[in-house]
């Protein structure tokens, strides 16, 4: 097993995922997939593997069409453990990791980031249309990447983070 730290230096990453159930009346289920900032996501009326599949691809789309070496960590809902998502996942070169059986902590990022998206903009709200909701949370998600400071990226928007690692990167390579 490769025991580098995942990162732009060591030439691949690691991404989180999660997939979440809203009430009935909302009438939506939500995926994304996550590395320093929200990178794939998608929302469907069911939660099937499907569904995070489609997060996974727009992840992939996101960097380029290059995930192979990508580190996927996820729960272990039925969406991550089926054949169908573990056949993208090869296709792409990405290896899956998924967290304890009981643990919450292996997925806290995720959880973390689905409490700021549930407080922040579905927290007492019943959207009326699915397109609604997608574009209420669309939204949400453009100003978490390119606005919303964050403590542990030393108070930069993930963007910016993003932005000035890769320059930070860049620049020592070619030292």
């Amino acid at each position: 097993m490769d025991r580098r730290r995942p990162g732009p230096r060591s030439g691949y990453y690691r991404w989180i995922a999660g997939a979440q159930a809203r009430s009935e009346r909302q009438g939506a289920e939500d995926a994304l997939v996550e590395e320093i900032r929200e990178i794939g996501y998608s929302m469907a009326p069911h939660i099937r593997a499907e569904l995070v599949i489609d997060a996974l691809q727009a992840a992939v789309a996101t960097r380029g069409g290059n995930a192979a070496g990508v580190i996927f960590h996820a729960d272990r809902g039925s969406q991550y453990t089926s054949a169908a998502f573990a056949q993208v996942c090869d296709r792409y070169g990405i290896r899956r990791s998924m967290g304890r059986v009981g643990s919450s902590y292996d997925n806290a990022l995720a959880e973390s980031f689905w409490q700021g998206l549930k407080r922040e903009t579905m927290h007492r709200k019943l959207f009326s249309t699915m397109r609604q909701a997608r574009l209420e949370i669309f939204q949400w998600l453009t100003y978490y990447n390119a606005r919303r400071r964050h403590s542990a990226l030393n108070y930069l928007s993930p963007m910016e983070f993003e932005q000035q690692h890769h320059k930070t990167t860049k620049l020592s390579l070619a030292a």
